[in-house]
Protein backbone atom coordinates (compact mmCIF):
# COMPACT_ATOMS: atom_id res chain seq x y z
CA UNK A 1 0.00 0.00 0.00
CA UNK A 2 2.83 2.39 0.85
CA UNK A 3 4.51 1.78 -2.50
CA UNK A 4 1.28 2.60 -4.33
CA UNK A 5 0.85 5.87 -2.42
CA UNK A 6 4.43 6.96 -3.22
CA UNK A 7 3.92 6.12 -6.89
CA UNK A 8 0.75 8.25 -7.19
CA UNK A 9 2.04 11.08 -4.98
CA UNK A 10 4.66 11.91 -7.60
CA UNK A 11 2.05 11.86 -10.38
CA UNK A 12 -0.70 14.03 -8.85
CA UNK A 13 -0.82 16.57 -11.69
CA UNK A 14 -0.91 13.84 -14.33
CA UNK A 15 -3.75 12.07 -12.52
CA UNK A 16 -5.65 15.33 -12.04
CA UNK A 17 -5.43 16.00 -15.79
CA UNK A 18 -6.59 12.48 -16.66
CA UNK A 19 -9.45 12.18 -14.16
CA UNK A 20 -10.74 15.77 -13.96
CA UNK A 21 -13.42 16.37 -16.58
CA UNK A 22 -12.95 19.24 -18.99
CA UNK A 23 -15.16 22.23 -18.17
CA UNK A 24 -17.54 23.48 -20.87
CA UNK A 25 -18.93 27.02 -21.04
CA UNK A 26 -22.57 27.05 -22.19
CA UNK A 27 -25.27 29.73 -22.38
CA UNK A 28 -28.89 28.81 -21.60
CA UNK A 29 -31.79 31.15 -22.35
CA UNK A 30 -35.53 31.02 -22.74
CA UNK A 31 -37.90 29.24 -20.33
CA UNK A 32 -35.49 28.69 -17.42
CA UNK A 33 -35.62 30.44 -14.05
CA UNK A 34 -32.04 31.74 -14.16
CA UNK A 35 -30.84 32.17 -17.77
CA UNK A 36 -27.14 32.85 -18.19
CA UNK A 37 -23.71 31.39 -18.84
CA UNK A 38 -22.70 28.28 -16.90
CA UNK A 39 -19.69 26.01 -16.60
CA UNK A 40 -20.54 22.34 -16.87
CA UNK A 41 -18.36 19.20 -16.81
CA UNK A 42 -17.73 17.51 -20.12
CA UNK A 43 -20.38 14.88 -20.84
CA UNK A 44 -23.22 16.90 -19.29
CA UNK A 45 -26.64 16.92 -20.95
CA UNK A 46 -29.16 19.75 -21.41
CA UNK A 47 -31.32 18.47 -18.51
CA UNK A 48 -28.40 18.98 -16.08
CA UNK A 49 -27.82 22.50 -17.41
CA UNK A 50 -31.53 23.32 -16.95
CA UNK A 51 -31.32 22.06 -13.35
CA UNK A 52 -28.30 24.26 -12.71
CA UNK A 53 -30.25 27.22 -14.17
CA UNK A 54 -32.97 26.78 -11.57
CA UNK A 55 -35.29 24.55 -13.55
CA UNK A 56 -37.99 25.18 -16.12
CA UNK A 57 -40.48 28.05 -15.92
CA UNK A 58 -43.14 25.74 -17.35
CA UNK A 59 -43.40 22.22 -18.73
CA UNK A 60 -42.91 23.61 -22.23
CA UNK A 61 -39.49 22.66 -23.61
CA UNK A 62 -40.35 23.18 -27.28
CA UNK A 63 -38.23 20.98 -29.50
CA UNK A 64 -35.32 20.92 -27.02
CA UNK A 65 -33.91 17.44 -26.45
CA UNK A 66 -33.12 17.43 -22.72
CA UNK A 67 -30.89 14.35 -23.08
CA UNK A 68 -28.65 15.92 -25.75
CA UNK A 69 -25.00 16.22 -24.73
CA UNK A 70 -23.89 19.85 -24.53
CA UNK A 71 -20.91 21.28 -26.41
CA UNK A 72 -18.44 23.98 -25.40
CA UNK A 73 -19.59 27.44 -26.49
CA UNK A 74 -23.12 26.27 -27.26
CA UNK A 75 -26.16 28.56 -26.84
CA UNK A 76 -29.27 26.58 -25.85
CA UNK A 77 -32.74 28.11 -26.04
CA UNK A 78 -35.38 26.30 -24.00
CA UNK A 79 -38.98 26.62 -25.16
CA UNK A 80 -40.42 28.35 -28.21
Amino acid sequence: MLVTWAYFKDRREELKRIYSPKRLTVKVQGSVKEPGVYEMPEGSVVRELVQKAGGLLSDETGLTNLEEEIQDGQVITIGK
